[in-house]
């Protein structure tokens, strides 16, 4: 598919403004790709949202996440055991893959054995209401729980990763056709696969919270284009036929 002439112009004027201070903060396995990778992001995130945004009317206290801290309580409280970073990813990969992530059994679904079953109004049960939520109000309200800025940026850098790994399996455990999927869907998977096989090191600077934020940004809008494209364009593919 050929690149739109606006979308090259963006994505070069990114690659000029963040390729510096992403090359001096991120050391990875595949430093150059993974530079490359991160440089893309905010050119992507431009371009996505000119082409999918709506006029939003998303209020985000009616579907806000648990606090990192509260989930990874109610976790240990049920005995599930799953890092709440890389739980909140593997919900998001199955309903972005089409799963069906308000059925009672969703923990099960996701392949996690619980001792008890989410109760109405707890951690586990906020958390999939307001994924689900997110997801259907199809704007940019969309969220990845992970832990709070004020937690060290290593320990939230290990989170993201949790959270793509999380998404991989939870995509895979949807099972969604690999046919279906657009280009650049089909690419924004394979991207969040080359985040979680990183071994990003940081140093604690602000040029390392601005690329970390960067990644973080991209996997967001990543996310929300597999959503768009195995489910809402099911959905309108389902209208026309």
């Amino acid at each position: 598919m050929m690149e739109s002439r606006e979308r090259r112009e963006v994505r070069g004027c990114c690659n000029r403004t963040i390729r510096e201070p992403l090359q001096q903060s991120v050391e990875c396995r595949r430093r150059t790709t993974q530079t490359q990778h991160a440089c893309g992001v905010a050119a992507r995130r431009r371009w996505y949202n000119r082409a999918m945004q709506r006029a939003s009317n998303h209020d985000p206290s009616s579907a806000g996440l648990p606090d990192h801290a509260e989930l990874a309580a109610a976790l240990g409280a049920a005995g599930v055991a799953i890092d709440p970073s890389e739980l909140h990813g593997s919900l998001c990969g199955y309903v972005a893959g089409g799963g069906q992530g308000d059925a009672d059994d969703w923990l099960q679904r996701l392949a996690l054995d619980a001792d008890t079953a989410p109760v109405s109004g707890d951690a586990l049960d906020q958390l999939r209401t307001a994924t689900l939520a997110q997801f259907a109000a199809q704007d940019f309200g969309f969220e990845l729980l992970l832990p709070p800025d004020d937690a060290p940026l290593a320990v939230r850098a290990d989170a993201l990763l949790a959270w793509c790994n999380g998404f991989l399996g939870g995509f895979g455990l949807a099972a969604p056709d690999s046919d279906t999927l657009s280009d650049e869907a089909s690419e924004a998977l394979q991207d969040i696969g080359r985040i979680a096989a990183s071994d990003l090191a940081y140093d604690g600077s602000e040029a390392d919270e601005d690329a970390l934020a960067e990644i973080v940004e991209f996997v967001r809008v990543a996310a929300m284009l597999l959503h768009g494209d195995c489910v809402v364009g099911a959905q309108r593919r389902r209208r026309l036929h």
